[in-house]
């Protein structure tokens, strides 16, 4: 559970089994009343086996271990699941995925000069840009919605 006021909720929480992760993790709580049991193996491994299906070339392991590589991995997915699109912009480190490769490829398409590799780098940046001030939407390099329809006509 995460919630905005934890050290409010926290003594409420803590009465009815939930658990304060602490200073490393502010918001989050874990129920560990009567009758609970652990399933946070079970949960990484599901993550890592929806990890590898949406992300066929950069697979990882599948042994229900959190460590830095699934770290790294949660925090590169789409926040709204493997269902939703994550917006695709320039950051460090350089966001890398099948998204981005399709995303050089249309790019290319539309009659940009890229590389499609699958990193989104400065040259990656740059074409969106000039492809959105073309298209005449807001050019700051974030595919977004609108830069999606544009690009892909309503899918992508």
């Amino acid at each position: 559970l995460d919630v905005q006021d934890a050290p409010g909720w926290k003594p409420f929480l803590e009465k009815y089994g939930w658990k304060w992760f602490g200073p490393k993790d502010k918001m989050h709580f874990d129920y560990q009343g009567s009758g609970t049991k652990d399933l946070r193996n079970t949960a990484v491994l599901a993550f890592q086996k929806l990890w590898n299906k949406n992300n066929p070339t950069n697979r990882i392991s599948e042994d229900g271990t959190y460590g830095p590589q699934v770290e790294k991995c949660l925090n590169s997915s789409p926040s709204g699941g493997f269902g939703a699109f994550r917006v695709l912009q320039l950051v460090d480190p350089p966001l890398r995925g099948d998204d981005v490769k399709k995303l050089q490829e249309a790019l290319i398409k539309a009659g940009f000069q890229l590389t499609a590799d699958g990193v989104y780098g400065s040259g990656t940046d740059e074409a969106v840009k000039a492809f959105q001030k073309q298209k005449g939407l807001t050019a700051d390099g974030k595919v977004g919605p609108a830069s999606r329809r544009e690009l892909f006509g309503g899918a992508g």
